[in-house]
């Protein structure tokens, strides 16, 4: 691993609970990012497990409804939070690299 690194949110476990305060009753809310494209990290839809919900699992389509949703939950209730660790100078090489197969699989020129 390169000293130029970043740490990426993949998933967090929230507790949920009506009275803040309480260990006594609530559950767990978990959520997990989905990538919508390997070679995009900022690509992303969140997913939310809770299986207290009306819908035990919902699909976070909208940037503005991840954002607000997660900042409710993990801003006030992180239990565990989950990391990827990017080595960003793998990423610059993979990208190039992947930038340069499609420009090579272009039919409207050469490289």
């Amino acid at each position: 691993i390169s000293l130029v690194a970043i740490m990426v949110l993949e998933g967090a476990q929230c507790w949920n609970s009506k009275n803040v305060d309480s260990l006594d009753s609530g559950h767990y809310v978990s959520f997990v990012a989905q990538k919508l494209n390997g070679h995009d990290e900022y690509n992303v839809s969140w997913i939310k497990y809770d299986d207290m919900g009306v819908n035990p699992i919902t699909l976070m389509d909208s940037y503005k409804e991840s954002i607000e949703v997660l900042f409710e939950y993990i801003g006030k209730n992180a239990y565990m939070l989950f990391y990827e660790l990017i080595d960003l100078e793998n990423l610059v090489k993979a990208s190039k690299e992947y930038l340069l197969q499609e420009a090579n699989n272009q039919s409207d020129y050469l490289l």
